[in-house]
C-alpha cells in the first residue's frame, strides 16, 4: 500500500495558520457572545437586562469601528434568536430586544462604519455585504452612503445589485 508524504509550500502553510487563527478568534467571540446573551436572557430586573443590552450594542460599535463584520452579524443573530425564544413569554424583554435590533442601524452605527471606510483601505468587503444581507431593508441608508462614498466601479455595481433586491 502506498502512504504518500503530503508536503505543503510555505504559502500553503501560511494560508491554514491565518485560517486556524482567524477560526479561534470568531470562536471566542462566539463564546463570548453566548455567555453575554445567556447573562442577558436570565436577567430578571429590566433596568439591568437594558444596561447589558446597552453593553452588547457598545460592543457592537467597536467591532463595526474595527472592520470586524463577523462579530456584528454574530451579535444580530443572536439577539433575533434570543428574541424570538422569549417572543410570547416575555413582552417587556421581546420589546427591548426589538428596540436593540432597530438601534442596529442608527446614525451612530452608519458614523461607525462612515469612520472604518474613511480610515481603512482594506474593509473585508464579503463579510461586509454580509452584515448588509443581514439587516436587510434596514440597511439600505447605510449602502446608498457607502455608494456615494466609494466610486470604485465593481463595489458601486455590488452595492446597486443589493439594493435593487428591494424594489
Amino acid at each position: 500500500g502506498g502512504f504518500q508524504e503530503a508536503s505543503l509550500t510555505d504559502l500553503e502553510v501560511a494560508q491554514l495558520s491565518d485560517l486556524i487563527h482567524a477560526n479561534r478568534a470568531i470562536s471566542q467571540e462566539d463564546e463570548f457572545l453566548d455567555l453575554i446573551v445567556e447573562i442577558i436572557y436570565l436577567e430578571k430586573d429590566l433596568d439591568r437586562f437594558r444596561s447589558s443590552l446597552d453593553v452588547m450594542m457598545e460592543y457592537h460599535l467597536d467591532q463595526l469601528q474595527k472592520g470586524k463584520f463577523q462579530v456584528p452579524i454574530l451579535i444580530v443573530r443572536k439577539v433575533q434568536d434570543l428574541r424570538s425564544f422569549l417572543d410570547g413569554r416575555d413582552a417587556a424583554k421581546t420589546d427591548l430586544l426589538d428596540g436593540f435590533l432597530k438601534t442596529v442601524v442608527s446614525e451612530r452605527t452608519l458614523g461607525a462604519v462612515r469612520e472604518l471606510f474613511k480610515t481603512s483601505p482594506a474593509v473585508d468587503i464579503g463579510a461586509f455585504f454580509g452584515y448588509l444581507k443581514l439587516l436587510g431593508e434596514r440597511a439600505l441608508p447605510l449602502a446608498a452612503e457607502v455608494y456615494e462614498a466609494f466610486p470604485d466601479p465593481d463595489f458601486r455595481a455590488k452595492i446597486m445589485g443589493f439594493i435593487r433586491d428591494f424594489d
